[in-house]
């Protein structure tokens, strides 16, 4: 039986990536958070990649910044993901 390896973000769902973002943002995870956005912006469509970047960079400097930045440039992928 093959098992799945948690730190491989590629199979996880929209809906999966997004709680783990919220997640990661709220608990001050910078790594996870980035991690998680750069994961969404590979999967979203060109109008959504920069802010996802911009996410993952602010969680260098600016662990505040990036979680309203998150909300932001998620909102869209929500809808998506709920339907």
């Amino acid at each position: 039986m093959a098992t799945r390896n948690p730190s491989d973000l590629s199979t996880c769902t929209l809906p999966e990536l997004l709680r783990g973002g919220d997640w990661a943002g709220a608990e001050g995870f910078e790594g996870t958070l980035a991690t998680i956005a750069r994961q969404l912006a590979a999967r979203s469509p060109p109008a959504h990649r920069g802010e996802l970047h911009e996410v993952a960079r602010l969680c260098a400097t600016d662990m505040s910044a990036a979680t309203v930045m998150w909300n932001l440039a998620t909102a869209s992928l929500r809808g998506r993901a709920r339907g």
